[in-house]
Formats: structure tokens, C-alpha cells, sequence
């Protein structure tokens, strides 16, 4: 699989594959100046024709659980899954088993889709587009449908801002302009959502991982894999105490899932490192999860004969944010 598409400057260096739209590798300078990945990167590059980790892809068309599993259009009713089992990220229907064609211009990539769809008709046809700046880029999703549906579109890279070897993104620093939190049953699924103060979710400030994580490790989920509700415009910050690297994340969506990497796969990553638990961390700006089944309130809905845009925009840089 040689068919990559890459963009460097002097502040970070990009590789994406037509297959799921995806960020395949993502290097950045840490606070000596140095080039490093930061995300998770198969060994073998045949897992991104059948990326089920959906590493750095474009998820959709509907990212995350759908339960119960169906989804009403107009008078039409569609099961997607025997009724007591979760939908998980439109399982065969992903946009990360998909190969996108593309147009390549000076600063930006168009990859585009006209899906096949087995479950149910979500959109014509999404634009993927990667637009590159001078300290980080952006990706904007823009769909067109002819008829009534639900898109909720987002990337799914997985981070570690320490670099290779990948260790524990326990010490990492997050901070999330969120002030609910979606409350899970054992499932995975949002019950509903509660204040995050004075809670292990509270991430208005700079806070590290660990104390999070330590608490939730005995839990069904073992560690985050929370809907954050956004309530700002203020970007959602990641970063690493010993490299300085730090990236900010501004979206126009109203939540942010985020998941650590709970459940790691039989994968080898790039440099022959296995996959571990809590060696990554996914930021998946998003629709609220599991909004598809009221119409009037959910932000997926997307009315019949328009065009819709979302955008997520990230900055690399290094500073101490202590």
C-alpha cells in the first residue's frame, strides 16, 4: 500500500492514505527541536485496507454506539443489528474500510466518497478536507444527501505526545471546556449526563491523566471512553510534561469523545512496540454519541437536500503549559 500523501513544513510532518481518509503518521517537534510520531502507526500497512483499530480514519457515518440498533428516516425503519446487540461505528459500513479518491492542490487535500451502504442510507457523498497551516491543519467533513438522514463524522487518531518508545499516557496533561459528562452503564452506553464538578472528569484545568485513570481502571470500561458535552469556545489541550509538545484542538461540534485505549489490540505499531492499554489516547470531536433517535434534538440529523460542514482544527506546539 504506497499510494501516501504527504505534507511537511517546518513545524510538523503529515502522511495520509486514501483508504478511510486517514492520518496514517504525524510527526512533531518536541521541545529540542526533534521530529517524532505522535500517533499510533501500523507495522503493517495492509491493516489500513481493513483498519478495525481505525487508527487515524475517518469514522462514520455514524461514530460510536447506536442502542437500540435502528434508526427511523421518514416511515421508513431500519434494524441495524438483532435487537439486544449494540451498533459500534457502523461496524461494515465505516468510512475506515473505504477507499476515497482525491484531489491534491498547494495546500489541501479533497478526498471524496460516494458510499455503499448496508445498514442504513446516511449521506450521497462526503468531502473529506485536509487544509494545512503553518503550525497544524484542519479537516473539514461536508456532506450532501438527498433525502433525510444522520452523519456523525469524526478522525480517530491515537496520540502519544512522548514519542517513540510509546509508554504511558498516564502522565500526559488534558484540559476539556466540558462542564457534563456522559454517565455509562456497563455497556459503554450514555445513561445521561452529569456535572463533571468536583468529579474524576473535571478537565476545565490542566490536569494529568492518572488521577483519572487510576480510579476508572477497575471499571467496565477500564478507563475513558466518556462523551465530554463542550460548552466554550476555548480549544481542548493536550500535552507531555518531558517532551513540551502540546496540541490544541478547536472544533465547531458540541461534544469531544475520549477514549485511552482500553482495550488494545494484537497489533504491532511501526518501531515493533505492541499495542498496550493506556499507551494512547483518542480526542473524537463529534455529534453527541447515541443522539440518533430524537430527531428534533439531534445535532446528526441532516435535513433532506442540503450540504452540511463540521470542521475540527489542531495546533502543534511546544511549550510548558504548567
Amino acid at each position: 500500500m504506497s499510494e501516501l500523501i504527504h505534507y511537511e513544513n517546518d513545524h510538523y510532518r503529515i502522511s495520509l492514505s486514501p483508504y478511510g481518509a486517514a492520518i496514517k503518521k504525524l510527526e512533531t517537534k518536541d521541545g529540542l527541536g526533534q521530529f517524532d510520531n505522535i500517533i499510533f502507526t501500523f507495522k503493517d500497512e495492509k491493516h489500513y485496507q481493513k483498519n478495525d483499530k481505525f487508527s487515524g480514519s475517518t469514522m462514520g457515518p455514524y461514530t460510536g454506539r447506536i442502542y437500540p440498533p435502528m434508526v427511523k428516516q421518514g416511515v421508513q425503519t431500519y434494524l441495524l443489528n438483532d435487537e439486544n446487540k449494540i451498533h459500534l461505528h457502523s461496524e461494515n459500513d465505516n468510512f475506515a474500510f473505504q477507499k476515497f479518491s482525491y484531489e491534491m492542490h498547494d495546500h489541501h487535500i479533497i478526498f471524496i466518497l460516494n458510499p455503499v451502504y448496508n445498514y442504513y442510507p446516511s449521506v450521497n457523498q462526503l468531502r473529506v478536507i485536509y487544509t494545512f497551516k503553518k503550525l497544524g491543519f484542519s479537516i473539514t467533513y461536508e456532506s450532501f444527501t438527498d433525502h433525510e438522514t444522520y452523519l456523525n463524522v469524526t478522525n480517530h487518531c491515537y496520540f502519544n505526545l512522548g514519542g517513540r518508545p510509546f509508554s504511558s499516557v498516564h502522565t500526559h496533561r488534558l484540559k476539556i471546556p466540558a462542564l457534563q459528562v456522559s454517565r455509562l452503564d456497563k455497556n459503554t452506553l450514555p445513561i445521561d449526563y452529569m456535572d463533571v464538578k468536583d468529579s474524576i472528569f473535571d478537565f476545565n484545568q490542566m490536569k494529568t491523566l492518572d488521577h483519572c485513570l487510576n480510579k476508572l481502571k477497575n471499571s467496565p470500561q477500564k478507563g475513558l471512553d466518556h462523551c465530554f458535552l463542550i460548552d466554550s469556545n476555548e480549544p481542548i489541550i493536550l500535552s507531555h510534561p518531558t517532551t513540551k509538545r502540546v496540541v490544541k484542538i478547536k472544533t465547531d461540534y458540541s461534544a469531544v469523545q475520549i477514549y485511552t485505549n482500553n482495550f488494545p489490540g494484537q497489533y504491532d505499531i511501526e518501531n515493533g512496540e505492541k499495542d498496550k492499554i493506556h499507551h494512547f489516547i483518542c480526542i473524537e470531536a463529534q455529534h453527541p454519541v447515541n443522539d440518533i433517535h430524537d430527531q428534533e434534538k439531534a445535532k446528526s440529523y441532516q435535513k433532506e437536500n442540503t450540504i452540511k460542514r463540521n470542521t475540527i482544527e489542531y495546533e502543534f506546539l511546544v511549550e510548558d503549559v504548567s
